[in-house]
């Protein structure tokens, strides 16, 4: 069981996120691709969540 994590914690997570999110707006993917590079990026943050 993993133990709580403090809201500073989930904040930085969420802020990995967005940083995710704009870096690959920025590459101008088309749908399908940004959906799929963002999924498997996303993927050991929101793990780690």
């Amino acid at each position: 069981m993993k133990k709580p994590h403090s809201a500073e914690e989930d904040v930085k997570h969420i802020r990995k996120l967005y940083e995710l999110e704009d870096k690959l707006r920025k590459e101008n993917l088309d749908e399908n691709d940004f959906l799929y590079k963002r999924k498997k990026q996303a993927e050991p943050i929101l793990s780690d969540f």
